[in-house]
């Protein structure tokens, strides 16, 4: 598998493009999908680039906070792009959502009263999750497209990582991660504890339509489940296969754009591993 995936990365072909913004903004965030590339400044703009077109040039999409006219925007903390919505969160607790179909303007706004940690966008549904100190919201449009909070979860801890995808019913999932715990959670469904292992936190965390894979740290002398990932069943709950045997942690993970039965991590001692 080592020298499959090696050979990949000799025999790649590509070119580099480079997409221009005006000077002395700092980039906080860049997220993409299907070569339309979404990104966030402390300057509190969002822009946006079809990469797929010849001329790469730059579209701001209007932000809730720009009609306010203080002189004063949030920086962005984080920005997440699908097929068919733009979202972007910002440090004073404000998340802006665009349709991709329907012009510039937010066709969605809404706050928490702290600062966001976590934002996840389903790739293939319209749902928004946002962690914001033990909350976790989810947010979508109903049938005439009138959004709404559909699910609101409590965390005992601090939430590190946040994904979203859907059911059967095409219903949001959220899976989260807060240190050593990693959560399942629907709308009118108690929550469900995935993983939970003392002194192991989660590094880093993925999730398909049907599976969640997930980095564990070793700590201190307990190191039997650390520096692994784990690969989870989110219909059953059931672990389907821990992988990697690291001296380093997992530092990143790609399952959802893996093909069937593989996945790519990446970690702290270098190394990038399939699976």
């Amino acid at each position: 598998m080592q020298r499959f995936l090696f050979n990949l990365f000799q025999n790649r072909n590509g070119a580099v493009s480079q997409l221009q913004y005006e000077l002395g903004k700092v980039l906080c965030d860049v997220h993409a999908y299907d070569g339309v590339v979404l990104a966030g400044y402390t300057s509190g703009d969002v822009c946006l680039w079809d990469t797929r077109t010849s001329n790469l040039a730059e579209s701001f999409l209007k932000t809730s906070h720009a009609a306010e006219d203080s002189g004063l925007n949030p920086h962005v903390s984080f920005v997440r792009i699908s097929k068919s919505l733009a979202v972007a969160a910002y440090d004073n607790g404000t998340i802006d959502v665009w349709s991709l179909l329907v012009g510039r303007e937010p066709i969605h706004h809404y706050q928490h009263n702290q600062k966001i940690q976590a934002l996840a966008l389903c790739p293939e549904t319209a749902a928004i999750a946002t962690a914001s100190s033990f909350q976790i919201r989810v947010e979508t449009p109903d049938d005439k497209g009138c959004w709404r909070t559909s699910g609101n979860f409590q965390t005992p801890k601090l939430v590190n990582f946040l994904h979203l995808t859907h059911d059967s019913a095409g219903s949001p999932v959220t899976v989260a991660a807060a240190e050593e715990m990693v959560y399942l959670l629907k709308q009118d469904v108690p929550e469900k504890v995935l993983h939970s292992t003392y002194g192991h936190p989660v590094t880093c965390l993925d999730v398909s339509a049907h599976q969640a894979a997930f980095g564990v740290k070793s700590y201190g002398w307990v190191t039997h489940n650390g520096n692994k990932i784990h690969v989870y069943n989110l219909q059953t709950g059931q672990c389907l296969t821990t992988l990697g045997n690291s001296t380093g942690d997992f530092s990143c993970i790609n399952l959802k754009d893996s093909p069937p039965h593989l996945l790519v991590t990446g970690n702290r001692d270098r190394r990038y591993v399939g699976g």
